[in-house]
């Protein structure tokens, strides 16, 4: 039976998870109207219905409210990997095309990526970075077991290096896919004529280059 502390407690902890998830989803609506830097927690507060002193009681900083956003959207990444390794057709030949197809299919996790080291990193609280990072070692190591139970890779290090890789190297491409007409008219000006659809080709071909590195990689991994 639970003590009324014990019942104050759990009230407490789920009108924290309530308005937590209040923010999280106004952050979540900003970030999918506006770039991140014309983000502040102003306008966060403001569209979550606080003020901004007391979202600073849930979220010391910006940062921090997207790293948790971040984590909950690898969550749901996870749901679509382990989606795709329950398919019967999924092979070494056929990886890279399927896998391609649920990173690209998550526009906002390759612009969280992106953001990643340069802006989230740098600036979130001590706190919340080790949580996230915690968290992401986690949830890779859930994606690196069903990789390993498919055999689409020698080890557990090989398929680890792989995803640090190729998420870096195509969240660094991903907004070419969807350039502006003025970005498209500036780059043709300025002599470079490549196409999404060329960036996109490209991007696979770097993705197919990095599978055949790391698919049968065996060394000890050196990243975390």
């Amino acid at each position: 039976m639970k003590t009324c502390s014990g019942w104050q407690r759990a009230r407490q902890d789920d009108q924290i998870e309530q308005r937590e998830a209040q923010i999280l989803q106004a952050a979540s609506d900003l970030f999918d109207c506006y770039r991140y830097d014309d983000i502040t927690l102003a306008k966060i507060a403001k569209a979550a219905g606080f003020t901004r002193s007391n979202l600073y009681r849930y979220f010391p900083t910006q940062e921090d409210v997207f790293l948790t956003l971040m984590s909950r959207d690898m969550d749901s990444w996870i749901t679509h990997v382990t989606g795709l390794m329950e398919r019967s057709d999924i092979n070494p030949e056929t990886f890279v095309d399927q896998w391609m197809t649920i990173v690209l299919g998550n526009p906002r996790m390759m612009r969280f990526y992106e953001l990643l080291a340069g802006v989230f990193e740098q600036k979130a609280s001590a706190e919340r970075l080790l949580l996230f990072k915690q968290r992401l070692n986690e949830q890779l190591s859930e994606i690196i077991d069903q990789l390993l139970q498919k055999n689409l890779f020698a080890s557990a290090d090989g398929a680890r290096r792989f995803l640090v890789t190729h998420l870096a190297f195509v969240s660094g491409l991903y907004p070419k896919l969807s350039l502006s007409k003025q970005h498209r008219d500036l780059m043709e000006k300025s002599g470079h004529s490549e196409s999404p659809d060329e960036y996109r080709m490209l991007m696979m071909e770097g993705v197919r280059a990095l599978y055949k590195t790391y698919q049968c990689d065996t060394r000890s991994s050196i990243v975390s």
